[in-house]
């Protein structure tokens, strides 16, 4: 594997194999910490494990597990997938909501959102995607449209769609 770190384990080795499942307690948690610290190559064995599940919830784990890197390069290819036929759109609110909820990330996929709205407006407004997408927004973004700090936690009741543009 070319993609290894020291947070990476044997569990998440195997799992990628598709030798052994991750444990239901942990593997989560692993999946996260290995995206904060990946690179390429782990973004593309998690890609391919989100394709090839064989549960909805093996599928959801890695899918948005790709918001959990911090690379910037990672980070744009990440979303700039979002906009392909490879993230359906039953699961683009989520999959952008995990990009949006992670302070390495926040700023970047923000200013992604603006940039393609148009496009990315289509997947999200349907299956309350805006609604998932208001909560991942949370509260404290700024008046010129940036992110808000990586300590902001205070959720928002509502967020218009003049916000976005």
């Amino acid at each position: 594997r070319d993609w290894s770190s020291d947070v990476c384990s044997s569990d998440l080795d195997a799992a990628l194999a598709h030798r052994a499942p991750l444990d239901a307690s942990s593997g989560g948690a692993l999946v996260r910490i290995a995206a904060a610290q990946g690179n390429a190559a782990l973004f593309d064995a998690f890609s391919a494990a989100s394709e090839e599940a064989k549960t909805p919830a093996e599928r959801y784990l890695y899918l948005h597990a790709a918001g959990a890197f911090e690379d910037p390069a990672i980070v744009q290819r990440g979303l700039a997938r979002l906009l392909t036929p490879a993230i359906r759109v039953q699961d683009a609110s989520g999959y952008l909501s995990a990009f949006l909820g992670n302070p390495g990330a926040r700023q970047q996929a923000w200013v992604f959102v603006k940039e393609h709205w148009s496009e990315i407006e289509r997947k999200v407004s349907v299956f309350e995607g805006d609604v998932q997408l208001v909560r991942a927004l949370g509260g404290g973004w700024q008046p010129d449209g940036s992110a808000p700090p990586a300590t902001t936690t205070t959720a928002t009741a509502t967020v218009a769609s003049s916000t976005v543009h």
